[in-house]
């Protein structure tokens, strides 16, 4: 695995050797009334990261995926338990568990991220503070500031093809978790508890936005149960958390749909910062909505 060292020395190179080389979105402009950054863009056959030099509002785009894979993991088997070493760690991370079937038992019985326990929270608290700080030190090429950004739509499904296997349990080549939401089936106690653990950091520090995405099963929206769900939500904006988007379909449907698509042409789902048909999105997408945790 990456150190958290070497992140940063690799984001710090990024950002001051290049104006918007570092893994940034622009996703918000400053107004000047001659017309969009995109508009614009096209118009000059340039790119939308060409036109976002005129502006100070680049964000920073990022995984939330170190909260399951920070040391909590290791603190516990390796350090606490001491039930293997860094190097076992690494070789079994590197043969994708195979052959250690039992250190990768204990590291997914690790206490996960989404659960309200302090013991992994505490480094969900930490990563925030961590890039906060780090960032608030550089400006972009125009002088502008960096804004934080936990969102990623459907690109945690890609960049987890692309990544080997990691501390938290997960194997090669699986979606890491998504924005700020816990790994899927990862949140085992409710969804008050993942509310709890999902807004402990202090998220002004990220002011772009942090994506939580649930699943909630179909009867948790019937009259009498409805209100839960509110009083969940406005808790969570109290907690400081900042948006939160919720699916309501159950499993049974979403694998009735994959099974027959001509009858569920008019199913949509929530994705992860947009909407759309359930049936015409990539299997790969289909499968991730499909494994979020449904909370009943």
């Amino acid at each position: 695995w990456v150190s958290f060292e070497l992140l940063k020395q690799l984001l710090v190179v990024q950002t001051t050797d290049s104006p918007l080389r570092a893994p940034c979105i622009i996703s918000r402009f400053k107004d000047t009334g001659d017309g969009t950054p995109r508009n614009r863009a096209r118009s000059k056959g340039q790119t939308l990261h060409a036109q976002a030099q005129r502006y100070r509002f680049p964000f920073f785009y990022s995984y939330y995926e170190a909260y399951d894979d920070l040391p909590s993991d290791r603190e516990k088997v390796i350090f606490i338990d001491k039930e293997a070493t860094l190097t076992e760690l690494r070789d079994a991370l590197n043969s994708n568990f195979e052959g250690y079937e039992e250190l990768h038992k204990k590291l997914l019985s690790v206490p996960k991220y989404g659960n309200n326990d302090d013991f992994v929270d505490k480094y969900a608290i930490w990563f925030v503070d961590y890039l906060g700080s780090l960032f608030e030190k550089y400006n972009t090429y125009d002088g502008g500031r960096f804004c934080l950004l936990a969102a990623a739509n459907t690109s945690s499904i890609y960049s987890g093809a692309q990544t080997n296997a990691t501390p938290d349990g997960r194997k090669r080549g699986e979606p890491l978790s998504d924005a700020a939401s816990p790994g899927y089936g990862r949140d085992r106690r409710g969804p008050t508890a993942t509310i709890n653990s999902v807004s402990k950091p202090d998220y002004t520090k990220v002011a772009c936005g942090t994506v939580v995405n649930q699943k909630y099963s179909p009867e948790m929206f019937s009259d009498e149960k409805r209100s839960r769900i509110l009083a969940l939500v406005r808790t969570l904006f109290k907690k400081g958390g900042q948006e939160i988007q919720i699916n309501a379909t159950s499993r049974e449907i979403l694998e009735k749909a994959m099974e027959d698509p001509d009858s569920y042409r008019d199913l949509v789902v929530r994705v992860s910062g947009f909407s759309a048909f359930y049936v015409t999105l990539g299997r790969e997408v289909q499968l991730d909505i499909l494994n979020r945790t449904q909370h009943e």
